[in-house]
């Protein structure tokens, strides 16, 4: 019967050197996976900032008539709303949108798979605590039960 109990627990141990020994590695992939997102997302924000700005620079400096110079967004509300317009007709500012939202969701969905393999650590570790408890426990039985036959 002992000879059972001390397979089953290297067994036991194996498994749970297997899954441990395999989660930095994966929790490493998904880091790089992140850092890349997140420089592509910051590529995207800066070019779309680039984008909004050479708008607003256009928006200001334009001028109703050659004759009658005077700005043709004169308040802060229209040139705001020709902002949004020029910006929901640009192609590459709609391209550039739709990839940042893109961008966050696999980062998000990254992010969720990387706390749950540090989640999925931390069990690992609590498990092979009480897997080395089980075993000292059966070690102590069993020098008992060597003690009681002598």
């Amino acid at each position: 019967m002992s000879t059972k109990i001390l397979e089953d627990f290297q067994e036991q141990v194996r498994l749970l050197k297997q899954k441990i020994g395999s989660l930095p590695d994966r929790l490493a992939v998904i880091d790089e996976t992140m850092r890349a997102i997140k420089g592509d997302l910051t590529e995207a924000e800066d070019r779309m900032k680039e984008i909004e700005v050479q708008f607003t620079y256009e928006i200001s400096i334009e001028i109703d008539s050659l004759e009658k110079p005077k700005p043709k967004f004169s308040n802060a509300d229209a040139r705001k709303a020709e902002l949004q317009k020029r910006l929901s007709d640009d192609a590459e500012y709609l391209k550039l949108k739709a990839k940042k939202t893109e961008l966050n969701a696999d980062l998000l969905n990254n992010q969720i798979e990387s706390d749950r393999l540090h989640n999925q650590f931390r069990a690992n570790f609590a498990i092979k605590d009480l897997v080395v408890a089980e075993m000292n426990l059966y070690a102590q039985i069993k020098e008992a039960m060597k003690d009681e036959k002598q």
